[in-house]
């Protein structure tokens, strides 16, 4: 089995990929912008491939230890390395795995010990919600978050007691838990006007600040125990934060005062937290073994962070210059070229020792939010309806290195287990018919996997073994869609399939129609006795040239894709309406909407008998309540039904008639 095979082990696959792919070693860029942007796209590709376990779904801590978690607040970092990608690219990367991270989070839990580490979290979070506009999102960061609102003290610690825990025991408060949660509740009054948040804000970065700040130099105290002793171990991420806090107050508030203060903090790290490189001068926190772990290597990618956001709003040369230059420095002076990885300090050498995802992630958002400062990814041309496997909201799958023939910086492995998941988003700007395709390759036979489209089943995707593992299209029928946002999520049939990798999807105009519409067809309404499901069926005629079925209830789809479906038994008493549309490829037809009761039987009939010419008309009445049908009998023989009328007329003269009203599910009386 050759080392870049489609068909090779998981954890293979994974090891495999740098090696495999050309993403990893792209074309020199035409510009400086372009480059910036393409070493952004290789930089989260490397911490995605290197470090995210597909089947365990969680980030790993190291790449020596392949399977063992990495931390909450190391795997609240990678989430917003995810969202860097989201936002540097306007949506069009990133935005599915946000999802998928948390998909996994919600599986795992969402608790932690550290009130710091709960912090980072709620950013993310309020991050993914502004880019995918999800409530769960919000909801989820306001949760977390009153618990931080809860670990605001004022017993200790030291001659002025104040500021926010750091831990659930109570030994310490810290400036990532004070200054990291300023940014949170500014950013949630932002976005939700909730104005204990901006009071919030204001009180902790003003207690911060008043008591862990040098009012000269702008440095800050890293913490202060219970005990009163102040820690001042020097790390770029405390200052950050508090660069970052001031820049969000700012931000809600207007005030001048708060913009300055974030250029004091910015100017205490360039003075004393930087060091020289064969670049220039970066952020720096030291080396290995001074600087190490999991903790440390994060800090000053944190830093950079909130330097770039103030760069964003108020550049000044010299910040400006650090940023590049530390940017490159991870990059050219840091980065090993064979595997992605990135050394812990940014002067390099290019060693990444251990491999933490802590100081991949730094790397990454350095190299990220520099190109971010540069302006929006260089034009993808008509690659706006190619919707990457890589980039969509996956479960138990693996990314594995790309093959000639796809597209994109990596495929996913499925292996065909009945757990896995794939779900792409996509938006059209108009409605039409589309063909929706799926690009993949497989040595398996009888391989497929079902389509589910905005929540309904639409087909299947066969996928037969192609010819030496090479890139082949599936389609589907053409569908009608609609403007505006879908969903087309990848599940296992029943039994399970054979294993495929999946590389995109390719949503394409569909050909014209021959036929513009589904021709008229009819809605009837059996006897109610004739159903199982407690109310009335609904039965329509199949339209010449449709492909597509949706029974509605006042308004909302009870079934799809067959010619006969039964009504809720649940709604409530009273007149309903109901109909069904019809669709092709190219358009859409509904019958015209018929009304039916749902009510308990007991409403008596009268009916006349007239003769007409050649025959008999019954004409029916119901006393107290509109009957939804009738049926009209002679000598226990059909000879009619009416659905809306109460009018019937047949040949002969019968010498018995019965008459039988339908309200809702049930018979009413009969009339004779």
């Amino acid at each position: 089995m050759s080392r870049c095979s489609p068909l090779m082990p998981v954890t293979a696959a994974v090891v495999a990929l740098a090696a495999c792919s050309p993403a990893l070693e792209p074309a020199e860029p035409a510009s400086p912008h372009a480059e910036a942007h393409a070493r952004a796209d290789e930089a989260l590709h490397a911490l995605l491939t290197r470090f995210w376990n597909g089947p365990a779904g969680f980030f790993d801590r190291a790449t020596i230890i392949h399977g063992f978690p990495a931390s909450y607040w190391n795997a609240a970092q990678a989430f917003d390395a995810l969202l860097d990608g989201a936002e540097r690219t306007h949506g069009a990367a990133s935005t599915g795995l946000a999802d998928t991270f948390f998909r996994a989070q919600d599986a795992r839990g969402w608790s932690a010990g550290l009130y710091d580490d709960k912090n980072w979290m709620v950013m993310a979070l309020v991050r993914a919600y502004d880019a995918s506009g999800d409530e769960k999102d919000l909801r989820r960061a306001q949760a977390i978050f009153d618990d931080i609102l809860a670990a605001w003290d004022t017993t200790c610690c030291g001659p002025r007691p104040g500021g926010v825990w750091w831990d659930v025991a109570h030994t310490s408060k810290a400036t990532a838990s004070n200054g990291g949660p300023t940014i949170a509740a500014a950013r949630l009054y932002a976005r939700t006007g909730d104005e204990r948040y901006l009071s919030f804000a204001r009180q902790v970065y003003a207690y911060w600040k008043a008591e862990m700040v040098d009012p000269v130099t702008f440095e800050v105290t890293d913490s202060i125990n219970a005990d009163g002793h102040r820690n001042r171990w020097k790390f770029t991420y405390n200052e950050g934060q508090l660069v970052g806090a001031a820049l969000e107050l700012h931000r809600v508030t207007g005030e001048r005062a708060y913009l300055d203060d974030a250029h004091a903090f910015a100017g205490a790290i360039l003075a004393t937290e930087t060091a020289d490189a064969g670049v220039g001068r970066i952020l720096s926190d030291g080396a290995p073994p001074d600087c190490a772990g999991e903790d440390c290597p994060l800090f000053k990618g944190i830093a950079f962070r909130y330097l770039a956001n103030l760069e964003a709003v108020d550049p000044r040369p010299e910040l400006t210059q650090v940023l590049e230059q530390s940017a490159r420095g991870a990059y050219e002076l840091a980065r090993e070229r064979d595997t992605g990885r990135f050394a812990v300090d940014w002067a390099g050498p290019a060693d990444a020792g251990d491999g933490t995802l802590a100081q991949q992630v730094s790397a990454t958002f350095a190299i990220d939010r520099w190109a971010n400062l540069l302006g929006g990814p260089p034009a993808g041309g008509s690659e706006a309806f190619v919707r990457e496997a890589e980039d969509a909201v996956l479960d138990r799958l693996t990314f594995v290195a790309p093959r000639a023939g796809f597209t994109g910086w990596a495929a996913l492995w499925s292996p065909g287990l009945p757990v896995e998941r794939l779900a792409f988003d996509f938006t059209l700007p108009d409605e039409g018919p589309r063909r929706l395709s799926l690009r993949y390759a497989t040595r398996s036979t009888g391989a497929r996997r079902e389509a589910v489209l905005d929540g309904h089943t639409v087909g299947v995707f066969e996928l037969p073994a192609t010819d030496g593992g090479a890139s082949a299209l599936s389609a589907l029928d053409p569908v009608l869609l609609g403007a505006g946002r879908h969903q087309l999520v990848l599940v296992m049939p029943d039994g399970g399939s054979g294993g495929a990798e999946l590389d995109a999807l390719l949503v394409e105009p569909a050909p014209a129609c021959a036929e513009p519409a589904p021709e008229p067809f009819f809605l009837t309404a059996p006897a109610p006795g004739q159903s199982a499901c407690g109310a009335p069926d609904l039965c329509w005629s199949r339209a010449r040239g449709a492909t597509h079925y949706r029974a509605i209830v006042d308004g909302q789809v009870v079934c799809e894709g067959s010619g006969r479906c039964c009504t809720p038994s649940s709604v409530s008493p009273g007149w309903h309406l109901a109909w069904v549309e019809a669709a092709s490829a190219c358009a859409s037809r509904s019958t015209k909407p018929v009304s039916y009761l749902q009510a308990p039987p007991g409403a008596p009939l009268a009916a006349q008998v007239e003769a007409v010419d050649g025959g008999t008309r019954v004409t029916w009445t119901a006393a107290e309540a509109r009957p939804f049908g009738a049926d009209v009998r002679s000598g226990g023989v059909l000879q009619c039904v009416t659905a809306l009328g109460g009018r019937c007329t047949f040949p002969g003269a019968p010498d018995q008639l019965e008459v039988t009203a339908h309200l809702g599910c049930r018979d009413s009386s009969r009339w004779r």
